[in-house]
């Protein structure tokens, strides 16, 4: 293969790769470290090469969530950390680096999605371990348990001297913004107990965060990740909030060069016992049910005339009541005597009825086949 053949060859090869493999593309500003086993969750990039507006690039997450970046110049070997409270999944994620849409650099670890082209960086990344590359910018990913993250002193808006005849601005001092700082140190009970996962509130809006968080508060400044929550100069009211606990609050008022550090204290809501509610029975009339009770045929009496004995005693005073007792019962025989004489009678004509049909019927049948037959029956011929 001549030369030029293979000239032609490593050209139509590299069109062919960049064409249809544009997953990552060169990366001058990369991830270099990230938090993600905390409520505070940020992710600090590292720029390798010139200064650059690091207002172009955005992270994105597993779930499609995006964060962009300030505008601000990031110098060379610059850092410049984003805090992405919440956002990344403690189980497992990815995240990715944008540069004006287009992924230029990615980390995974644990059960996340893993970047396209590699394996997962860090099968497994505890509590309090931080994602670290060493040496900064260009080396490996390695776990730590020390975080260095950027305080961001060195991306400012820089003022660029051009210079002929090249088209590389010059770095000059840069200058800094004028900022105040509010720290909220970790919440505790009145026993001293550290608490977790305290929401707080600048002048009653939910920045996102949780406490032993640090806000600043400058010209155009927020106190969210959204932008949402203005953090100007000037008064504000924070305050923590958690829930089963009283919410504790200040009033500052943030001017340039202001540094505040606040230990909040929330006690627990007492539980009060709620008043039974007493409630009646209803009154209820009573039903009255009817019992109606057959009406007895009088039973006829019998007068005795009583006879006097020579003791005495009335002849026929207890014979009366026997009598009376004897009648009764002779009665009530006789009415159950007609009462079976009846029922016999409704048994026994039925059953003669129907004996009787049986008879008749059995005595038609025998005649008529003792007939059939005599016709049948050839006659005798008398010779």
């Amino acid at each position: 293969m001549t030369r030029k053949l293979r000239i032609y060859c490593f050209i139509i090869f590299n069109i062919i790769f960049v064409s249809f493999f544009p997953k990552i593309a060169f990366a001058q500003v990369v991830i270099n470290e990230f938090s993600s086993s905390t409520t505070n969750d940020w992710v600090e990039v590292y720029n390798t090469g010139s200064p650059i507006d690091i207002s172009s690039l955005a992270l994105v997450d597993g779930d499609g969530n995006q964060k962009d970046f300030p505008s601000c110049i990031l110098g060379t070997n610059g850092t410049y950390a984003v805090d992405w409270s919440n956002r990344l999944d403690n189980g497992g994620d990815r995240m990715g680096l944008l540069k004006d849409g287009r992924l230029v650099d990615c980390v995974s670890y644990k059960s996340g999605p893993a970047c396209e082209g590699k394996v997962i960086d860090f099968p497994d990344l505890g509590d309090n371990e931080f994602g670290v590359r060493q040496p900064e910018g260009t080396g490996s990913w390695v776990k730590e348990t020390t975080a260095t993250k950027s305080d961001n002193s060195l991306c400012a808006v820089l003022a660029l001297t051009p210079t002929e005849p090249t088209t590389s601005p010059s770095i000059l001092t840069p200058t800094p913004t004028p900022k105040a700082t509010y720290k909220i140190n970790k919440a505790k009970d009145n026993n001293g107990v550290e608490l977790s996962s305290v929401k707080i509130y600048v002048d009653g809006q939910y920045t996102h965060h949780y406490d032993d968080e640090t806000l600043t508060f400058c010209d155009g400044c927020h106190c969210d990740d959204e932008n949402a929550v203005d953090c100007g100069f000037g008064g504000h009211v924070i305050k923590t909030e958690k829930d089963g606990y009283e919410n504790w609050q200040e009033t500052k008022t943030f001017s340039a060069g202001d540094s505040y550090e606040v230990n909040p204290v929330m006690g627990i809501v007492s539980s009060s016992t709620p008043t039974p509610t007493t409630t009646s029975a209803p009154t209820s009339t009573p039903t009255i049910k009817l019992s109606l009770t057959p009406t007895k045929k009088p039973t006829p009496s019998l007068t005795l005339t009583p006879t006097a004995t020579p003791s005495g005693e009335i002849l026929g005073q207890e014979a009366s009541g026997s009598a009376l007792g004897q009648l009764s019962d002779e009665e009530n025989k006789a009415t159950a005597s007609s009462e079976e004489s009846g029922n016999i009678k409704k048994i026994i004509l039925p059953a003669l009825a129907a004996i009787l049909g049986l008879g008749f019927i059995g005595f038609s049948i025998f005649s008529f086949l003792k007939g059939r037959r005599q016709k049948e029956e050839p006659e005798e011929v008398v010779v």
